[in-house]
């Protein structure tokens, strides 16, 4: 694609609406046009304008959609808008006034995600970046030239996560992007097996159970130690999984059959403990109570607790018993058919980590890897009303991962996060990220190498022999400095020169990116102080200006800390 740089708007034209039907946005009728924009320039099916006169682009798009609108159609535009604090400008630019907003959601920091007008419907493209503003960083990721305008690398990266198929309309979601990629890649025998599956073991609960399903826990484990932060520390152990999620999938203990419903009572409770069936334990409190290894769900107000055998498995771990909470426990859902996914959905799972791993480009390993990540989270969507209408997702496989198999892989992760950080102890660990543990203590590779050979044995008894999918890896002699959770500068090896490598989620990437070496770190306590822009509180992500590097106002508010409350109880017994 080459760089196009026009004299006049006059130029810029729309598909004809024989190209192909419009397509929907919510409820909205949608142009199958590709538009694009960072504020300066506009992309219109690959074609390029400058915008700096006063919206005129715009202008000139209205007046074409009002000649291909008919009569009985509203027809609107989507403009794809490089990031939401850039949403006010386009506004001014095309003129829109409170007055023409049909209809607006904006997120918790109140930057707007998307925006409906009479002619157009913009939202964030950023969020197909998985939320990362440096829009710098697509370049180097999709190796696109730097002369390259930016509205069009914009379209360049949607073109490259869609679908092969050229029939197939480009969608608003970079997980729906790259989900009809990955689909075209399981036949259609494969597809009805799965859809026959869900149907025949009657898998679909009851709206209650899916709500509260949905409300479990879909976090990690996220841990700092407070001794070990702002320390610079060298020779640490970074161990990491790999594809930590998808290889809980793998696992032959995922709820099959119908989930029934009963009363809670801790006479049943103890009674599921004792046996292989798959269960969860469902509660409600106006209380939030928090361990390392689980986190409620907020919700109007209220915290969930929505429990599985893992969960308790990891309580027992950690001495936490949940029943010491002023939660009220109002039920038990449990099947007595467990076992393993569908094989074609696990052949199309590891032909999705194999394609990951032999990725030739980072734009390729980004595709696979992040429709991976993808997938659970899908099952921990809401996906009631397309499971009772059996036309509308009969040959879409994503609505085979329903909320009870991804719960489950969840807290397996959790769990087997926890019990390898108590092979050292929590003293010993200096950060976890469920699937990447940092400590100075080698003593747990013995216990990576034992979990690796298990891992191995197992997967090779299952058919899928040979495949590094959900075995640790590890490096040493590293130097390292925690600031809190996910965010940390490590040294790295580059072209043969040790050279600094920063971690900064929720945080201004620009500001850290100015700091290239531990001294520098040091040095600049400003540049880290006052940027960041999310932390877990609790558990729970909150956006605040709280410094990461320490202070007297943070150190006594210990805004970081994970506290591990109730323990106390027999590590051989169930509560």
């Amino acid at each position: 694609m080459e760089e196009i740089k026009l004299s006049t708007v006059d130029d810029i034209k729309l598909r004809s609406l024989r190209d192909g039907r419009a397509r929907k946005f919510g409820k909205y009728e949608v142009l199958r046009d590709l538009i694009t924009t960072d504020g300066n320039e506009i992309a219109v099916n690959n074609t390029l304008c400058s915008i700096n006169e006063a919206g005129s682009v715009f202008k000139v798009l209205v007046n074409q959609l009002k000649k291909k609108s008919r009569k009985d159609k509203d027809y609107k535009l989507f403009v794809w808008v490089m990031h939401g604090s850039l949403m006010a400008k386009i506004l001014h630019l095309s003129k829109v006034t409170e007055a023409n907003i049909i209809d607006i959601f904006k997120d918790r920091k109140g930057i707007i995600q998307y925006l409906v007008t009479e002619h157009f419907i913009f939202k964030n493209w950023n969020n197909l970046l998985g939320g990362n503003d440096n829009i710098d960083n697509i370049y180097d990721t999709f190796s696109i030239p730097r002369t390259l305008a930016r509205p069009l690398a914009m379209q360049l990266v949607i073109e490259h996560s869609r679908p092969k198929a050229p029939h197939k309309p480009y969608k608003y979601t970079r997980a729906n992007l790259v989900f009809d990629r990955a689909y075209e890649l399981m036949s259609f025998s494969a597809k009805h097996e799965l859809v026959d599956e869900v149907c025949a073991a009657k898998r679909c609960p009851s709206t209650g159970i899916i709500k509260d399903l949905i409300r479990a826990s879909a976090a990690g484990v996220l841990y700092t130690n407070e001794n070990y932060r702002y320390k610079y520390l060298k020779n640490v152990y970074d161990y990491d999984m790999d594809s930590c999620y998808t290889s809980q999938l793998f696992a032959d203990c995922f709820p099959l059959g119908e989930l029934k419903r009963v009363k809670w009572d801790i006479e049943t409770f103890k009674k599921l403990w004792n046996t292989d069936y798959w269960y969860i334990v469902q509660g409600v409190s106006d209380k939030e109570y928090y361990s390392l290894q689980y986190r409620p769900v907020r919700q109007n107000g209220k915290y969930y607790y929505t429990l599985t055998p893992w969960d308790f498995k990891g309580f027992v771990e950690l001495g936490v018993n949940p029943f010491q909470w002023d939660v009220a426990w109002n039920y038990i859902a449990f099947t007595s058919k467990v076992g393993m996914l569908n094989h074609n959905y696990l052949d199309w799972l590891m032909q999705l980590h194999e394609l990951k791993s032999s990725a030739g480009t980072e734009a390729e390993r980004k595709l696979y890897k992040d429709t991976l990540n993808f997938i659970i989270g899908k099952g921990h969507s809401v996906y009631l009303s397309e499971m009772n209408n059996h036309v509308r997702w009969y040959l879409d496989p994503k609505h085979y991962m329903c909320p009870q198999f991804s719960i489950t892989a969840y807290s397996r992760a959790r769990y087997n996060a926890i019990r390898l950080m108590n092979s050292v102890g929590m003293d010993n660990t200096i950060a976890i990220v469920t699937d990447c543990i940092r400590t100075p203590d080698n003593r747990i590779t013995a216990a990576m190498d034992a979990e690796n050979d298990k891992t191995t044995a197992y997967m090779k008894r299952i058919g899928y022999g040979g495949t590094t999918l959900g075995l640790w890896k590890y490096t040493n002699d590293i130097d390292f400095i925690q600031f809190t959770n996910n965010v940390y500068f490590y040294s790295k090896m580059k072209n043969n020169e040790l050279v600094l490598k920063p971690v900064f989620s929720g945080c201004n990437s620009m500001k850290f990116e100015q700091l290239q070496t531990f001294e520098d770190i040091f040095k600049n306590v400003n540049i880290i102080n006052g940027h960041t822009k999310k932390t877990d509180v609790y558990g729970v992500t909150a956006y605040s200006d709280f410094p990461l590097w320490p202070d007297e106002e943070t150190m006594d508010k210990q805004h970081y800390i994970w506290k591990v409350m109730n323990d106390g109880f027999a590590m051989a017994e169930p509560f």
